[in-house]
């Protein structure tokens, strides 16, 4: 039961209200104190506490400080062991320390000091400092000691917010649909009543399976790529080794460096080249451009589609982090090898490569943990904010230092890789600015408590129809969306939850913790004018006439900003016969797409077979955040009254199957939930549509698929077409269901959300594959 104050809540501040029915609550409770101290904007109150994340940035942080010690107190060593008469003891003293330091940060950060409890005093910030300094007293481990401070400068910011890390609760084990065994065999028991018993593969047909789902997947060429780009890595390595050998052997004796000044060289070599090319995948209208072509029917398109077999379009982001990592891994082994080069040759390396690189060099390893320690997974997920200014602030200030990192005081050799992918980038930037040019009509703001709004943008600007009268975008697909009043540089993704036939354009988003940037967004968009109903519609004078929509705020400045649309893995449904389309809490907005288009779109104005003609829809949602959800509740409710309406008019032999997984259901009770009428849209969210046409209604409503989603009793409970399940999906059972039903066909599956239900999919989808027989599950991911 939540308990949230009146202030920007229309329902809960209500007597009587449906929210307060539904939570059992009506008084207003007491305020808590907001921890929340963010300058030039006051303290939100909203009965929860603000937690910002900087404390798992400076967990990154201290786990990259720890390598770089690990590897400069290395360093250290050697030059203390080297030349003892010029460093003397201190150097062995201190690398050992920072050697010892670097393993204690390790097991302090991972094991020891997990937990954080708030205060006001940065303890952990201070520690770092106390225990950096001795670094600063020799030369290779400066850099350890600024990293030390720069990780104690953002643990005294997460002080600073009072952030709180709790231990982790224990997972209970994944429920799932039973599985029996006999012998060698498995019975599989789905919700479709389908019984299929398949023997267990061995480990040589599991081998073949996988290698004909990777040819047959279209995956078998993007391994290809990427095996091609390590092994071009690899050539790029050694070519710079036996070069830099060959022209050291030409110098003067006094001149000639280390052997250890090649292998720096080499490393040196492979990351110019992956700083080029990391470039490449954030191409996203360049890539979308390209995505969009080659799924076309034309020669040119076919011919397009073969060339992108070969290579990750819609892995770009994966591509790049990969290409990240083999940065990384250059950076360590160049900067390692120069320092045990310097070791062995100082006077020499000075002569040859100058001081400049040293400074640049230094300043770049900073700039590395800066983006890097951003860039993980939970900071993105907690705190987007971070990783958004921790790169786009930081990487032109890399390049910058990549360009100026040689001994003349610019790299001769990194311009060369960099011209044509900074050529793609610097377009990409004045597309993505054309883009946002293009004014955003802002039709409406709906707000859903406890924490959802959507925002009614008009078909115009950057979703005006194609030239060749295609729609703006596909199914799935998403958008970058910027609004100047908040940040005119923070850009957040979105996935369109309208489908391409809607008359207008629909994002559901989520709002974050109080003092968030979707958080402030709703405050802004919702303070245009009176909201009290849940639905603010927004009107703008044009000449004598009021006219729909609103394009500038009361800044003066746009509402809203986009960039986008951007290719996703749902927009590929159109190319199957049937399609399992799949999403994972917030990733269900997809999936809300992809089913909106099929069924009121595709489905209700084809004649015959249409791509798809049969459906098979997931949506995995924890049950904590059905609350959050009930806007899709609406969807599915009115997804099954006009499939019943559908088969009223005509028989039909299409299947639609929406199957949804509650997770983590602890001490659930029935709920029943009465909505008066001017609380319907604010509860449920808005209509799919409103036609005046009187349809046949589906097998439930809102309330009762509600009430079975908050308190799911069975295992699969069957109403209509929907299957709630209680407990995690059983995957093989899923696939050999769909298998069943449409042998030797192919099916399409996509799918967004977790990595953890992605390998799952990538499994289950690879077993069920029967290329001898012509089925295959083709699978797209988009992992968040």
């Amino acid at each position: 039961h939540q308990r949230v104050l009146s202030r920007g809540n229309p329902l809960a501040g209500r007597k009587g209200s449906a929210y307060a029915r539904v939570h059992g609550d009506s008084k207003k409770p007491k305020k808590r104190r907001s921890t929340f101290r963010k300058a030039g904007l006051k303290a939100l109150e909203q009965g929860v506490q603000v937690k910002t994340q900087f404390n798992v940035w400076a967990k990154n942080s201290s786990m990259i400080t720890a390598i770089y010690c690990v590897v400069l107190g290395f360093c250290a060593l050697i030059w203390g062991a080297v030349d003892e008469e010029r460093y003397g003891i201190t150097y062995g003293i201190i690398g050992t320390y920072t050697v010892v330091l670097g393993a204690y940060i390790i097991l302090f950060e991972r094991f020891f000091c997990v937990l954080r409890s708030p205060s006001a005093i940065p303890t952990r910030g201070f520690m770092y400092f106390v225990v950096g300094a001795p670094c600063f007293l020799t030369q290779p481990t400066i850099i350890a000691a600024v990293s030390m401070y720069i990780t104690g400068l953002i643990n005294c910011v997460a002080a600073f917010y009072e952030e709180e890390v709790k231990p982790k609760q224990k997972k209970r084990r994944a429920r799932a649909a039973p599985v029996k065994s006999e012998g060698k065999s498995n019975v599989l028991h789905s919700a479709g009543g389908v019984d299929l018993v398949e023997a267990e593969p061995s480990l040589w047909e599991q081998f073949k399976a996988w290698l004909v789902f990777l040819q047959n997947g279209s995956k078998l060429g993007v391994k290809v790529f990427i095996l091609c780009y390590i092994v071009a890595n690899i050539i790029l390595f050694a070519y710079a080794v036996q070069l830099w050998f060959g022209l050291n052997a030409e110098l003067d004796e006094d001149d000639q460096i280390s052997t250890a000044g090649p292998l720096a060289k080499g490393f040196g070599w492979t990351l110019d080249f992956n700083c080029a090319m990391i470039l490449v995948p954030v191409c996203r209208n360049l890539l979308s451009i390209v995505y969009d072509y080659s799924n076309g029917k034309s020669c040119f398109g076919r011919c397009l589609g073969v060339i992108v077999t070969f290579i990750p379009v819609d892995k770009n982001i994966a591509f790049h982090k990969f290409v990240a990592v083999l940065m990384a891994a250059g950076a360590m082994g160049h900067m390692f090898f120069h320092f045990v080069n310097y070791a062995l040759r100082p006077d020499a390396t000075i002569r040859l490569f100058g001081l400049i690189p040293w400074y640049t060099g230094g300043l770049i390893i900073i700039c590395v943990l800066l983006i890097f320690s951003g860039a993980q997974l939970k900071v993105r997920r907690k705190q987007f904010e971070i990783f958004w200014y921790s790169h786009i602030f930081v990487f032109p200030v890399y390049y910058v230092l990549l360009l100026l990192h040689g001994k003349p005081g610019y790299n001769p050799n990194f311009w060369k890789w960099f011209v044509l992918p900074a050529f793609l980038y610097l377009t990409e930037r004045v597309v993505t600015w054309r883009r946002a040019k293009l004014p955003v009509t802002l039709l409406s703001v709906s707000v859903m408590k406890p924490n959802v709004f959507s925002i009614e943008l008009e078909k115009s600007g950057p979703f005006a129809a194609k030239k060749d009268g295609r729609h703006p975008y596909s199914e799935g697909q998403y958008c970058f969306i910027n609004c100047p009043h908040l940040s005119a540089f923070e850009w957040h993704p979105f996935t369109i939850s309208s489908a391409p036939s809607d008359k207008t354009v629909t994002f559901h988003i989520r709002r974050s913790v109080p003092g968030s940037w979707t958080d402030q967004l709703q405050e802004y968009l919702t303070a245009l004018g009176d909201s009290s109903t849940g639905r603010l519609t927004l009107f703008r004078n044009v000449g004598a006439s009021r006219v729909p929509g609103k394009i500038i705020g009361p800044d003066g400045r746009r509402l809203l900003r986009i960039d986008g649309p951007h290719s996703a893995p749902t927009q590929h449904l159109s190319k199957y016969k049937q399609v399992m389309i799949i999403g994972a809490g917030i990733g269900v907005t997809p999936v809300a797409s992809s089913v909106k288009s099929v069924i009121f779109h595709k489905w209700r104005t084809a004649v015959g077979e249409v791509f798809p003609n049969h459906g098979y829809f997931y949506w995995v949602c924890s049950h904590r955040d059905v609350d959050s959800f009930r806007w899709m509740i609406r969807l599915i409710k009115e997804c099954q009254d006009e499939i019943s309406h559908q088969r009223a008019k005509a028989s039909s032999t299409r299947r639609y199957e929406f199957h949804i997984f509650i997770t983590s259901v602890r001490n659930a009770k029935p709920v029943q939930v009465v909505v008066a009428p001017e609380d319907d849209e604010s509860f449920w969210g808005r209509h799919t549509e409103d036609t005046g046409v009187e349809k046949k209604q589906g097998a439930f409503n809102e309330a009762q698929l509600y009430g079975v989603l908050k308190c799911p009793t069975q295992d699969v409970q069957q109403i209509g077409d929907v299957f709630v399940h209680k407990g995690r999906p059983n995957w093989k059972a899923e696939f050999a269901r769909v298998k069943a039903y449409h042998r030797n066909d192919t099916v399409g599956v996509a799918f967004c959300g977790n990595e953890h239900i992605a390998n799952d999919l990538k499994r289950y989808s690879m077993q069920s594959s029967d290329v001898e027989n012509g089925q295959l599950f083709r699978l797209h991911l988009e992992n968040f």
